[in-house]
């Protein structure tokens, strides 16, 4: 069809979602963007290159078709989630804030936009916000496993600690693949004062998957079962799994990150 008439827009944005569902990101791409350059008035057309190019992590690329978007069309909410997004991962905290309060003001009971806005909140050090945020994402997808463990993310860092570890099983019932629940329930499990609540086995179980789930890649996953060996008694493999959590640290974690694992390593030598 496109030989017959190469100038119809929704030509080649139907071939490009055709090319971006057979996965070829490139070809589906350009033509998008051809669809874009043919029909410079249509919101839609910019918004769906903004969305690729996000999800090439190509931010302020999608930045700018996003506000493209939002200029032909005032009123587009996803376009203002999506610029959100962009903002967000590039730093731009209230930029993104903002972008994200039009958002679900023009079209409210939307679960991305309420999760987003609890991560903003995350970063902003606001704890009640953000679970205020997530609890609404919950409320409108009950059933997403990111916002559980989020949840219980935040809700653990203010030593709620039975309601944490609630959602954190949650998400791990709906995927139990998730590396962040899976690290942080067995960190609560492996390092908790609390008899009703430690459980080393489980924690070694979890922290294990993990491990394997992140091809022994994540320091923070080894940091984890190292501390799930020691729970456990099992003083040895505490270090080496520290030992080897200390090595990746060390080649590009936050220095604080690396800190902690030394002193975690010095504390499991001692033990042994």
């Amino acid at each position: 069809m496109l030989e017959i008439d190469a100038r119809d827009p929704r030509l080649h944005t139907d071939l490009g979602l055709c090319y971006l569902e057979a996965g070829r990101i490139a070809d589906g791409l350009a033509h998008l963007q051809e669809a874009a350059r043919l029909d410079p008035t249509s919101p839609g057309a910019q918004h769906d290159v903004g969305v690729v190019l996000l999800q090439q992590r190509r931010f302020e690329e999608a930045r700018a078709f996003f506000e493209a978007a939002i200029r032909l069309k005032p009123d587009f909410a996803e376009a203002y989630s999506n610029l959100g997004v962009a903002m967000h991962a590039t730093g731009r905290l209230e930029d993104a804030l903002a972008m994200y309060t039009k958002a679900i003001g023009l079209a409210p009971d939307n679960a991305d936009v309420e999760y987003n806005l609890g991560r903003v909140f995350v970063s902003r050090g606001d704890s009640d916000a953000a679970v205020t945020h997530y609890r609404r994402a919950l409320l409108i997808k009950p059933d997403d496993p990111v916002t559980h463990a989020a949840l219980g993310s935040v809700l653990a860092s203010r030593s709620e600690t039975d309601e944490a570890i609630a959602h954190y099983r949650r998400a791990l019932d709906l995927d139990s693949t998730l590396p962040a629940a899976l690290v942080d329930l067995a960190w609560i499990l492996a390092t908790s004062d609390r008899s009703d609540i430690r459980s080393p086995a489980e924690a070694v179980r979890l922290a294990e998957r993990s491990v394997a789930l992140t091809e022994r890649k994540s320091p923070t996953a080894l940091d984890t079962l190292a501390a799930a060996y020691a729970a456990a008694g099992n003083i040895e493999r505490a270090c080496t799994t520290a030992e080897e959590a200390l090595a990746i640290a060390s080649l590009s974690a936050p220095r604080e990150l690396v800190d902690h694992i030394k002193a975690r390593l010095d504390a499991y030598r001692q033990m042994r």
